[in-house]
């Protein structure tokens, strides 16, 4: 939300700025959270599958 503000202003001053705020926060957007989004785990090599219930 800061972001967007910060672009706003910076729009004033130029636009470039301005978009180029707008995109970082765009690539923030597309970037996946670590804190969220925890991979599959992927059981080590030579480790019986157990089935799936």
């Amino acid at each position: 939300m800061v972001a967007y503000l910060v672009a706003i202003g910076l729009a004033l001053l130029s636009p470039f700025l301005a978009y180029a705020t707008y995109a970082g926060v765009a690539v923030m957007w597309m970037v996946p959270d670590r804190r969220l989004y925890r991979p599959p785990s992927v059981p080590p090599p030579g480790t019986p599958d157990r089935p799936v219930r």
